[in-house]
């Protein structure tokens, strides 16, 4: 049986990934690069790939690479799949944050990702308050072990480790 091309699709996005972190582990960043570089012109367009790339080059430590990805996909739109990745980021990402903040902006009811996304960005920036502030807002329409553990994360550079102590716990709470 030919596949249609949503099946097609489908398939491409659950293979996808798993080659990413293949790649990753057997040939390192250059192993994701070259096959994000193989993939077809259309595949490069999707989200869930961008992210899947994204992912597997910070976790091996080529983020300034992961970041031009993830500003890329996320010019056109404020894409769920991209916004989840960003929390893995360590560095400050400042145009990358801007390019959030002005989703958020014009959007009337900012999604969790986005808030947790953005506050986790000015984590990086150590903009404590205002990362607070964003994930509380993140946490308030979503509880997620990410967010919990990124409020964990601030409270220790704010050297409130009985708060921090308590977010670790519901981060753990919230992945079980």
């Amino acid at each position: 049986k030919q596949l249609s091309g949503e099946e097609q699709r489908q398939l491409q996005q659950q293979i996808y990934p798993a080659l990413f972190e293949e790649q990753a582990r057997t040939g390192g960043a250059s192993g994701v690069q070259t096959l994000w570089r193989e993939l077809p012109k259309s595949l490069k367009q999707d989200p869930a790939l961008q992210a899947a790339a994204a992912g597997a080059l910070i976790r091996q430590g080529e983020e300034a690479q992961a970041l031009e990805l993830l500003q890329e996909g996320l010019k056109r739109h404020a894409e769920p799949a991209l916004l989840l990745v960003i929390p893995l980021l360590r560095q400050p990402a400042p145009r990358l944050l801007a390019q959030l903040q002005k989703w958020e902006q014009q959007e009337s009811q900012p999604s969790a990702s986005l808030l947790q996304a953005i506050g986790s960005l000015l984590l990086r920036q150590r903009d404590f308050e205002a990362a607070q502030a964003y994930l509380e807002r993140a946490l308030a329409l979503e509880p997620d072990a990410t967010t919990y553990r990124a409020l964990a994360e601030l409270m220790e550079q704010l050297r409130l480790f009985e708060k921090a102590s308590t977010y670790y716990r519901l981060s753990l709470a919230a992945t079980a």
